[in-house]
């Protein structure tokens, strides 16, 4: 069967190659078939080798320089007439790429090699249009400072303010300075838009609402979507439950009615859920001497917690956090805490453990100090005095580093940040009571600080200080 095939194969190659030498050996054409091209659209090209059979043809594609790729190649052969209406059949290389780059790009020759003979095609240049910016936004309304949710319950006749607020948008893609969104304003209420700061549009808030009840029916503003930048945008409905003015509660009218005078105190008193301290480090895994080192500190956060210290309690957790070995324990403290006053996600601390480095610092400088002195006795390396000493001067400087990173991170009480260091002139915004914050600046009574929460954009500013419990001086 072998040597029937071979046959058969020399038989193919005696016939076609005259063919072939009659044609001055073969033909190579290139078919580009698109208008334009797009980045990361497809688009293809016709390697067209004037030979009919494709176990003939090798073909070696160009190097595309990782401005394109090749998604898919296939062959076929195609009958192709003349205007004498003779006929030949050609092989055809489908190659279909997609453009990685925009602008002017080169597709190089293409090299084809038919029975021992090469041949190369044209290089093409061509204009890659650049992909247009897509993206999918998410919007949601939240409560007067933008950050948590809105009121439950408001009163008929008291005003509640609502901020619709980006929560997530295109990666690299700055928020908008202008996002109309109409407000089709309900029957039974007053509605009221009030201006958009430049700290809130650097938030993401995008509109802001005053709304005042008229009764004691729900309102309800409807969703809609809104087009921006070639993008259907949707716009959740907001709704606000209403008690009628008589039927209020005693404790919610003491809660709200501060929002007439002061619109910013319904965020200065959070409703604060319920919170078990006990046998947070009952766990056995949990070396004694560490655990009674970090049961001190969640006992010293609770006695905080219970009279209503809410940022000493997280600061004093928080430090835990970083220098204590049993950081473990106190972080699930910590995050408990911060669920039950409602905050967005932060960013948990480094663990920096000060007794093990500590340890390691005075293990390393004796080990160092004896074998130095013994040197000759034992015929110490250089190697070895040069490992004892990296790791001395590493464990030294994360210690350094733990010290320096607690004056730099602070837990907030509920207050107003401003964009200059004075408090004469108007709030940008609002820092809930527990929020975590980087310490990036002083001025005399003042400090400018930045949000370290997750999944939100960053917002800075400046805070008196009096306001921040600094790590480093939770613990004492």
């Amino acid at each position: 069967m072998a040597s029937k095939k071979t046959i058969l194969f020399c038989a193919a190659a005696l016939f076609f190659a005259p063919r072939l030498s009659a044609q001055d050996d073969f033909k190579v054409l290139l078919e580009f078939l698109p208008d334009s091209v797009t980045q990361n659209e497809a688009f293809t090209i016709n390697l067209v080798v004037s030979c009919p059979n494709p176990e003939y043809i090798y073909v070696r594609p160009p190097n595309l320089n990782d401005a394109f790729r090749i998604e898919r190649m296939r062959t076929e052969v195609r009958l192709v007439s003349d205007i004498a209406r003779n006929s030949d059949q050609y092989t055809v290389f489908e190659f279909l790429l997609i453009p990685d780059k925009a602008g002017l790009q080169e597709i190089g020759a293409f090299e084809v090699e038919v029975l021992g003979k090469t041949k190369t095609s044209s290089p093409i240049n061509l204009y890659v249009q650049a992909a247009e910016e897509t993206f999918e936004a998410r919007l949601d309304w939240l409560g007067r400072n933008g950050r948590t949710q809105g009121y439950n319950t408001v009163s008929a006749g008291e005003a509640c303010e609502a901020a619709l607020r980006i929560i997530s948008w295109g990666k690299n893609i700055p928020y908008p300075e202008t996002f109309e969104v109409p407000i089709e304003v309900p029957e039974n209420a007053i509605v009221e838009k009030i201006p958009v700061s430049k700290s809130d549009r650097n938030a993401g808030i995008v509109l802001r609402l005053r709304i005042v009840p008229l009764d004691g029916k729900t309102v309800n503003i409807n969703a809609q979507s809104v087009e921006y930048e070639k993008t259907r945008i949707e716009i959740p409905a907001l709704t606000i439950n209403v008690l009628p003015a008589k039927d209020k509660p005693a404790s919610m009218e003491a809660r709200e009615a501060p929002i007439i005078k002061n619109e910013y105190a319904a965020s200065a008193a959070p409703q604060v859920g319920p919170v078990s301290f006990s046998g947070m480090v009952n766990d056995n895994k949990i070396i004694d001497v560490f655990r009674e080192e970090a049961g001190r500190r969640i006992e010293k956060a609770e006695r905080l917690w219970e009279r209503e210290k809410y940022a000493d309690a997280l600061a004093v957790l928080r430090n835990a956090e970083v220098t204590l070995s049993a950081a473990g324990a106190v972080r699930k403290v910590r995050a408990m805490c911060e669920n039950a006053l409602h905050l967005p996600p932060g960013a948990g601390e480094p663990w920096l453990p000060r007794a093990p480095m500590v340890f390691v610092l005075i293990l390393t400088a004796a080990a160092f100090t004896i074998l130095f002195f013994n040197r000759k006795k034992f015929f110490i390396s250089v190697h070895l005095f040069s490992a004892i000493l990296f790791v001395f001067a590493l464990d030294a400087a994360a210690l350094v580093f733990s010290y320096a990173y607690e004056k730099t991170r602070a837990v907030l009480k509920y207050c107003a940040a401003y964009p200059i260091p004075e408090d004469n002139v108007k709030a940008a915004f609002f820092f809930m009571e527990g929020e975590t914050v980087h310490i990036r600046s002083k001025s005399g009574l003042w400090l400018y600080v930045e949000s370290t929460e997750i999944g939100s954009p960053k917002k800075s500013g400046w805070i008196e200080k009096e306001n921040a419990v600094i790590l480093a001086y939770s613990s004492l």
